[in-house]
């Protein structure tokens, strides 16, 4: 057995020899496969444990740039290489909705399915080069890896509107257990957390002594097993519900190519109103149609409101709905959640994280010019909402609606003012087909139930429409393609998470925490003294020319007494 070790060890350590012995393009090559594995970490897949295979290789690849000529342009161009396939992998399906209307959009496709997964490769090559030019030699590189591709991770789902997309911290999303954690750190902090935990096996092939090897890895798996059991013991055996709600899920299934065909419209307005028909008999007390529902603009269609008044009456229908509203400045379009009650709009919500190339077209004037246009058609862009909103239901607690993909930014879907009970989020995934897209997306929606401690009602027009818990355990769902309706009862809110309380600052806190770790490698002040006085001189921890400006005499102007030392 000891011999089976060895040999184990002998052959893991020449394999990351290799590996952190390459040169730039076979490194790029390398890269560009552990990113593409890193989507299978995903939702749908779910294969967490390759953790411990793409960022040990990821160091690895990081390491091989001490050999090469230019070592910060070789780990920009690794980390590319590595976004690039991350993102082409897990984000082909967005190349879907280029399809719905391929006589004007289809062009686009080939430029789409490669121009973003390039650009959001540039975070991804940030990160590597962040890493790369403050590195530190032994277990602290893991850490300061870390804390530099969270922080990266961080600026990608807030810079340009923000797309937190598949980001690490996002792997838990498919194991029960592993995904009570975001209620204490939330996606960002577990970004950092998962980074550490699986990185941590490159430590394992370095030229030191065993201590230093197993110390990072030996604390990586002990902090693995303690989130699985504060997962365990979290979840309840049963379901605490709200008295009195009872609601039906309606999914119709309409292609978004026929969603708006003139011959069609009556047909997609039937598979609306056909299940409200029994809804009295059922005990339903609220209802919920998926993003843009009606084939029309609702507000403005007296008749289709009358319908819904006789099949409803004092049932309470929460939908999403397209709106026009006119100003001075002309027509405005809005993407928008109506509640309605007795045939009345009561409460409308418009969106506000708007979809760009798909609701808007940014820097318009210049790209129209070149023949593009936004995804979504009809005159102009869509209008910003207020942000993040809670609306008054009757007959049901508060409820916070999110339109779309509004529910994928962490600590932005409740509002803390007039905190929700329940979210609504209504979506459209129909413009990506069946593929893995509205099956991440669907997995986002469980993350922020667990950090905010609410139940999502989630209604999609093609799937996946589902009720999930405040745990984030899928109670009831319809498959992508069905069309029917669920009936369920509304799980109540948990009284608070730590993430809830404490938001962001959660990762801010770990981010900090690793940077110290990271400085303890070299101190960032070190304190030199003389006879009469004492100088505070900062280290190399900060880049050779700031510490060079640093050590100039201008700082001799603020002495510290040796006796105050």
């Amino acid at each position: 057995m000891k011999d089976f070790f060895s040999r184990t060890r002998s052959g893991a350590q020449g394999l990351a020899q290799r590996v952190s012995q390459l040169r730039l393009k076979p490194a790029m090559l390398v890269a560009l496969i552990a990113g593409v594995l890193a989507t299978l970490m995903q939702a749908p897949f779910g294969l967490w444990p390759l953790m411990f295979l793409v960022w040990p290789v990821c160091i690895l690849l990081l390491d091989s740039t001490l050999r090469a000529p230019r070592p910060l342009r070789a780990a920009f161009a690794i980390g590319w290489a590595f976004g690039f396939g991350s993102f082409i992998s897990g984000l082909y399906w967005i190349g879907n909705s280029f399809l719905v209307d391929a006589e004007t959009h289809g062009w686009i496709m080939p430029f789409a399915m490669t121009i973003l997964p390039a650009g959001l490769g540039l975070f991804t090559g940030l990160a590597f080069l962040l890493a790369r030019r403050f590195r530190v030699d032994g277990w602290r590189r893991i850490i300061w890896f870390a804390a530099a591709f969270s922080l990266i991770e961080f600026m990608r789902g807030h810079v340009l509107t923000g797309f937190p997309w598949n980001m690490p911290g996002q792997i838990f999303s498919e194991n029960i257990f592993l995904i009570q954690s975001a209620s204490l750190f939330g996606a960002y902090g577990l970004n950092l957390i998962v980074l550490v935990m699986g990185a941590s096996v490159a430590t394992l092939a370095d030229n030191a002594a065993m201590r230093a090897r197993v110390m990072l890895p030996s604390l990586s798996l002990v902090a693995l097993g303690a989130l699985m059991i504060f997962g365990a013991l979290r979840l309840p055996a049963g379901e605490d519900w709200v008295d009195g709600v009872r609601i039906r899920i309606i999914q119709p299934n309409v292609p978004q190519a026929e969603k708006y065909v003139p011959e069609l419209r009556q047909r997609n307005w039937r598979r609306l109103i056909a299940p409200l028909l029994d809804v009295r008999e059922a005990g339903i007390t609220h209802v919920v149609w998926p993003e843009a529902a009606p084939p029309f603009l609702l507000d403005r269609s007296d008749d289709a409101l009358a319908v819904i008044k006789d099949l409803l009456g004092d049932i309470v229908l929460m939908t999403g709905a397209a709106r026009v509203e006119e100003d001075a400045s002309g027509e405005r379009f809005f993407n928008s959640f109506h509640v309605i009650r007795d045939g009345r709009i009561l409460a409308t919500y418009d969106k506000a994280h708007l979809v760009p190339f798909g609701e808007y077209l940014p820097l318009s004037g210049l790209l129209e010019a070149l023949g593009l246009t936004k995804i979504i058609g009809g005159g102009g862009n869509f209008s910003e909402g207020p942000g993040v909103a809670t609306l008054t239901v009757p007959g049901a607690p508060p409820m916070g609606p999110l339109i779309c993909y509004e529910v994928i930014f962490p600590a932005e879907v409740a509002d803390d003012a007039l905190r929700p009970a329940f979210l609504v989020n209504v979506t459209d995934d129909s413009w990506f087909g069946d593929t893995i897209g509205p099956q991440q997306h669907l997995a986002q929606a469980r993350l922020r139930a667990v950090e905010e401690g609410l139940p999502i009602v989630r209604a999609a027009n093609t799937g996946v429409s589902a009720l999930i818990d405040p745990y984030g355990r899928i109670l009831s769902r319809l498959p992508y393609g069905s069309e029917g309706a669920i009936d369920v009862s509304l799980p109540a809110s948990l009284s608070g998470t730590l993430f809830m309380v404490a938001g962001r600052s959660v990762f801010i806190l770990l981010f900090i925490l690793a940077v110290f770790i990271r400085a303890s490698a070299h101190p960032v002040f070190v304190r030199t003294h003389n006879k009469n006085n004492a100088q505070v001189r900062l280290s190399s921890f900060a880049t050779q020319p700031l510490t060079r400006a640093l050590h100039s005499p201008m700082w001799d102007l603020y002495p510290l007494r040796a006796d105050r030392a």
